[in-house]
């Protein structure tokens, strides 16, 4: 049978593929740091879900972008260093976008807590826990600071 094809077969069948072995993170980023008994409202927690997705993008930029200069750097003299330059500035455009989209993110979350605090009688008690929680999400995410790996 000359004209079969020759299947190439692993040395060791119960091997990992490796597309079963590329598996970094062990959360998702957009999983939101709310715990089940939160008392934030839908609203809340989706204006904070969108800053905390803005600003991983952004660290992820961030570093994706020191890892370019570095090979723009190194590779100054290979002929591929202009589409790396290329790459530099749609990344630094990029992180742009991302920069002020956050920034429009915490605008959001300041107007959202000064509303809270805004509120008198009954609510009173509960807004202030909705602002403590809002803190404690936004220094959570504040205190990691820039993951940078350079």
């Amino acid at each position: 049978m000359p004209n079969q094809p020759t299947q190439i077969r692993p040395s060791n069948p119960s091997s990992p593929t490796p597309s079963a072995s590329t598996s970094t993170s062990s959360t998702s980023p957009t999983d939101p740091p709310f715990s089940s008994t939160s008392l934030l409202t839908p609203h809340q927690k989706h204006i904070l879900s969108h800053y905390l997705v803005r600003h991983r993008s952004e660290t992820e930029a961030m570093n994706t972008l020191v890892a370019l200069e570095i090979s723009v750097r190194r590779e100054r003299d290979e002929p591929g260093v202009r589409y790396l330059e290329r790459f530099v500035a749609r990344v630094r455009m990029r992180l742009v976008g991302y920069r002020e989209e956050r920034r429009r993110a915490e605008a959001r979350i300041a107007a959202e807590v000064e509303r809270l605090r805004g509120v008198v009688g009954e609510g009173r008690g509960v807004a202030r826990m909705q602002v403590e929680e809002v803190r404690r999400v936004m220094g959570k995410e504040r205190g990691r600071g820039v993951e940078c790996l350079r």
